[in-house]
């Protein structure tokens, strides 16, 4: 797994190193509050929009701090 791969890995196409990183914060934190909870790891847009119709009362979102400027 490169979770550099963004900035370093760039202009390898298929040869490039690449990896998911499992967000288990959300996961600990989903498992530890008393309500009913989703973790979505890296939803697509539509997704994200679909899951957001169910009404929460809360939304949490993390990312990696690497990818932070993609984030915005």
């Amino acid at each position: 797994m490169d979770p550099y791969q963004s900035r370093f890995g760039r202009e390898q196409g298929v040869f490039s190193h690449r990896g998911d990183v499992p967000y288990f914060a959300n996961y600990y934190i989903a498992s530890n509050i008393k309500a009913d909870t989703v973790v979505l790891e890296n939803p697509t847009l539509l997704e994200f929009i679909e899951e957001l119709k169910n009404e929460y009362d809360y939304v949490g979102i993390g990312f990696q701090g690497l990818n932070i400027e993609m984030a915005f």
